[in-house]
């Protein structure tokens, strides 16, 4: 005699617990892992972008704030005392756009070094000029618009010069 081995026979509940995960559950599961990670990328590269722009205005925001704390403590230090040119003409304290410089005048308030041996005159000459950027004279301003993205600047820059003396 043969004998056959026959399997238990379960129970219905017990059946549905043994049972592992349809192909289409596993599909879906792997679905919406798949939509959530693309969502967190792109999230993350757009607060990435986000931030990085930020930081460009931020640098942008600094350098305004910068050129108008100059300007502003050049002008709040003007004095009237004219100078003298190269050639001992006598020239007025505040010159608008006299060709070579569109602003030019004589401040105070210009600081000796406390350890210098020779105090020079706490007054100084400034004057402001609109350069094309692509002058040696706004190599740096150019640079920093290349780090901001800016493939091809283009435009002009203010350079503030001065000179050590009053009188030339």
């Amino acid at each position: 005699m043969k004998r056959v081995s026959v399997p238990p026979v379960l129970n219905p509940k017990q059946s549905r617990l043994q049972r592992g995960f349809t192909l289409l559950e596993v599909m879906v599961a792997i679905s919406i892992t798949a939509i959530i990670g693309v969502g967190a990328v792109q999230l993350l590269s757009n607060i990435s972008e986000a931030s990085r722009n930020t930081d460009i205005r931020s640098e942008q925001l600094a350098g305004l704030q910068r050129f108008n704390q100059v300007i502003t403590r050049d002008l709040e230090q003007f004095i009237n005392r004219s100078i003298r040119d190269e050639y001992g003409d006598t020239q007025p304290s505040l010159l608008l756009d006299n060709g070579d410089y569109l602003l030019e005048f004589t401040r105070a308030g210009w600081r000796n070094s406390p350890v210098a041996n020779d105090p020079r005159s706490t007054l100084q000459r400034v004057a402001y000029r609109i350069e094309p950027l692509d002058s040696d004279e706004c190599e740096s301003a150019r640079l920093r618009l290349e780090q901001w993205g800016e493939t091809d600047p283009k435009g002009d820059c203010l350079v503030r010069y001065f000179w050590p003396h009053l009188d030339r």
